[in-house]
């Protein structure tokens, strides 16, 4: 079942060449206002990039990341991209209560969530951000420190 939901998926992905700075701005700009409103502060910033991949997936992972840092970040929070080498750099931060070493270990896995965290979500967010990823080679790394805060850092393949 879990293979035919991945072959499902990949059915639908359309890799083709979009500006993913424009993506990541208007993003931005939505988000910006959604962290004004609950009283945080959100800043965005990068360099022009070109991407060949599938917008609607690479907006997703953005988004889950974004909705994450807005949840659990307590008051700024960051988004940045910029190009190295082959790549597309994307960072995202939040000053947020961080994650223990030992739930890191389960980030990924459908369904998890920090006890703290229970009534917050479904669980299923990095788990998909993790599916994601791996479907179109995304490096995927987090950063997190239990009381100081969370970054994850993207790098996609030009």
């Amino acid at each position: 079942m879990e293979n035919a939901k991945s072959d499902s998926r990949r059915c639908h992905i359309r890799k083709h060449k979009f500006n993913l700075t424009e993506l990541l701005l208007n993003l931005g700009r939505e988000y910006q206002e959604i962290a004004s409103y609950q009283g945080k502060t959100f800043h965005y910033r990068g360099q022009e990039i070109e991407l060949n991949s599938d917008s609607i997936s690479i907006e997703r992972i953005v988004r889950n990341l974004l909705n994450n840092a807005l949840k659990y970040g307590r008051g700024k929070i960051s988004l940045h991209w910029y190009k190295i080498a082959d790549k597309a750099k994307i960072i995202v931060a939040d000053n947020g209560v961080g994650l223990k070493p030992e739930e890191q270990k389960h980030l990924f896995e459908a369904f998890y969530q920090c006890r703290r965290h229970k009534s917050l979500g479904s669980g299923l967010g990095l788990s998909i951000v993790k599916e994601l990823a791996d479907e179109f080679n995304i490096s995927l790394n987090i950063y997190s420190k239990w009381k100081k805060g969370t970054i994850v850092v993207l790098q996609i393949p030009l």
